[in-house]
């Protein structure tokens, strides 16, 4: 058997609950007991229909991984810094090595957010 998509759930769901509303109204059902079997069941298909909704929009950003990746780029960290010679430094994003400008926010490779902090002799 093949597996219901998350809209035909959500579809499903909203199908059952207007029917629960429809011979019953709305009124009734959001202020009766919700140990009752009848309303509990219209009350689950309402809120699973909602959470599915929910989880569609998160879905929508990205996966899980995608995100975490994305909250850790905006965690700053500290530049590297190259000196290939006495009179010459250059400065690289500590994540891609990409090479950064002084005081940019962000590296312009990977998007890295960058920490410049003044140096204490």
């Amino acid at each position: 058997m093949e597996r219901l998509s998350i809209e035909e759930i959500i579809e499903h769901c909203k199908r059952k609950r207007e029917t629960f509303e429809k011979v019953n109204g709305v009124e009734m059902l959001e202020n009766k007991d919700i140990s009752d079997t009848f309303i509990r069941e219209y009350w689950e298909h309402r809120q699973v229909a909602e959470y599915l909704s929910e989880l569609q929009q998160y879905r929508s950003i990205g996966t899980v991984e995608e995100c975490r990746a994305a909250v850790e780029k905006q965690r700053e960290k500290k530049y590297k810094t190259i000196e290939p010679c006495k009179s010459v430094t250059y400065y690289q994003c500590p994540c891609c090595n990409g090479l950064l400008h002084i005081n940019e926010n962000f590296c312009g490779e990977c998007g890295q957010a960058i920490l410049w902090e003044e140096e204490n002799d």
